[in-house]
């Protein structure tokens, strides 16, 4: 009798891990079909449940800001947790692909939280968010919905390095940190802006970087320059560029100077690779704080599995700063999973043949099983 009893035991548990496995199995194989496919999948619409998206406000250093929250419809009951940082994007939290993201990570289970961080949305490379950041976490830990042993900390693009630093941070206890498209090193980074050139032991690119990257780096260090003319009327017309305010640019641009016009237009040109003397001119003036927001000077205090993603296509960071991220880890000892994506650039998919869409969600769901162990 009692074999018997630990005989059905047994093949209860086997059931019911099976039936679990393949549950996460089909969330994951259509979080790959939505996130690979910019969420145009007609086969996830039709076989995922209802994602409700709730806009709260919370109040940080007496400034109201906005956190919005995706999660299973009707989910009463604590679940765990991801906190996704936005990058340097003047849509900030409101960006699509991060929205798109977020809905996503949702339909695994997961109560996902999107806060608003201001300067960054301004695309300003300073430490001031970093506090923010640390903050933001305390306070979505303490809600009563949230397992608060199972939050993952995920930075997209200019924030995954800044999540990285602040994931060493004794304050706050995450069960993991995700890097999605980000830096190692900024400084380096920074570099490929102006050249569009990135190494790391054999791999080697040469491409042309994003429009906006160069005008961004401009936009946070003009005033330190030593130009030849005041730049009153430079810095609006850059800001209006990096905004993607066309007729503001048009306007602003013409009450310039033909020198100034003439500097705007290598600013705005990422094929003009004639301006790295401007990086080199005040390099050592800011590469402290850069260095203070880069994990390449905290890999020996990294405590929780680091995840890294990058896409092979991204022209903003190249793809060369995952490989040397993934390198230290390996190096120091840490525990870490990546995910290089072939089929994407730095925030959406990347054209791709049917057998690379096909490996593509193979090795999609082989990171997204080893990233949901933390929060299991």
């Amino acid at each position: 009798m009692l074999i018997s009893l630990i005989l059905i035991a047994i093949l209860i548990t086997v059931w019911f891990i099976r039936r679990k496995s393949i549950a996460r199995c089909w969330r994951i194989i259509l979080f790959g079909l939505s996130t690979l496919s910019d969420g145009r999948s007609k086969i996830v619409r039709l076989f995922t449940g209802k994602i409700e998206t709730i806009d709260t406000n919370f109040n940080d250093n007496d400034q109201e800001l906005t956190l919005r929250i995706y999660q299973p419809a009707k989910s009463q009951s604590p679940l765990p947790a991801i906190i996704i940082y936005h990058g340097a994007s003047p849509k900030g939290f409101e960006h699509p692909a991060m929205n798109l993201l977020a809905r996503n990570m949702a339909r695994l289970g997961i109560r996902v939280f999107l806060p608003e961080l201001p300067k960054l949305q301004q695309l300003y490379f300073n430490t001031e968010t970093y506090p923010r950041i640390i903050r933001i976490f305390n306070m979505v830990a303490e809600k009563s919905d949230v397992i608060t042993n199972k939050i993952l900390i995920m930075g997209v693009s200019f924030s995954g390095g800044i999540i990285v630093k602040a994931s060493t941070e004794t304050e706050i206890e995450p069960a993991g940190v995700v890097s999605f498209g980000s830096y190692f090193n900024l400084a380096d980074t920074m570099k490929f802006f102006f050249t569009g050139k990135a190494r790391f032991k054999t791999t080697e690119l040469n491409i042309t970087p994003h429009e906006y990257t160069k005008a961004v780096w401009f936009w946070n260090y003009l005033q330190l320059l030593d130009l030849p003319f005041e730049t009153d009327s430079v810095q609006p017309c850059i800001g209006h560029f990096i905004r993607d305010e066309s007729e503001q640019v048009e306007l602003t641009f013409l009450k310039c100077s033909p020198e100034q016009r003439s500097f705007l237009k290598q600013v705005f040109d990422p094929r003009d690779r004639s301006m790295l003397h401007y990086y080199n001119s005040i390099e050592a003036r800011f590469s402290d704080s850069t260095a203070r927001i880069s994990p390449c000077t905290v890999i020996d205090k990294i405590r929780c599995p680091a995840f890294i993603v990058h896409g092979i296509h991204d022209n903003m960071v190249p793809y060369t700063q995952a490989l040397e991220f993934i390198a230290a880890l390996e190096k120091a000892g840490k525990e870490y999973y990546y995910y290089i994506m072939h089929s994407y650039a730095h925030s959406k998919a990347a054209k791709s043949s049917i057998f690379e869409f096909a490996r593509e969600i193979k090795h999609l769901y082989i990171f997204l099983t080893r990233l949901l162990i933390p929060l299991e």
